[in-house]
């Protein structure tokens, strides 16, 4: 089970709890404190921070050191916790496309684009748009669909 789906049966266990009762409240904290722990990022052993590596190099940038010297330094650097980027598909419509006026085209979406990289939703074989969990252009996780 990835972390995702663990994340997705707590939330639809939350769905499910009484919270009318003492019991069902602590349920639904345990639960809560379960998910935040699930969405933390983790430190990953390979991901250094791109500012330590540059403040690493210029800090003795006219010291003479070799390169096995310069890798051992870069490795004994702490690993950082990376942060996972969220986006949400946005609405473009039909006026924005075609042109003309709005009272024309009402309020009609066209399709839907990434807020990270502005590309469009990918269409199934059935030319309907497919709006998936993660951006298939930049990898990014989509949070939903900005109104």
């Amino acid at each position: 089970m990835t972390k995702e789906e663990a994340i997705k049966r707590f939330e639809t266990l939350l769905l499910h709890v009484d919270t009318d009762c003492v019991m069902g409240m602590e349920t639904t904290e345990a639960i809560n404190m379960a998910i935040k722990a699930l969405k933390q990022p983790e430190p990953c052993e390979d991901a250094v921070s791109r500012k330590a590596v540059i403040d690493s190099v210029r800090q003795d940038c006219f010291a003479v050191f070799t390169a096995d010297e310069r890798v051992c330094e870069i490795k004994d650097l702490p690993p950082v916790a990376l942060k996972q980027r969220t986006g949400y598909w946005y609405p473009v419509g039909v006026a924005e496309v075609v042109g003309g006026e709005s009272a024309q085209w009402g309020s009609a979406i066209a399709y839907h684009k990434c807020s990270e990289c502005d590309e469009q939703a990918l269409k199934d074989d059935f030319d309907e748009e497919v709006l998936s969990e993660f951006c298939p252009h930049c990898g990014v996780k989509m949070e939903g669909v900005a109104e």
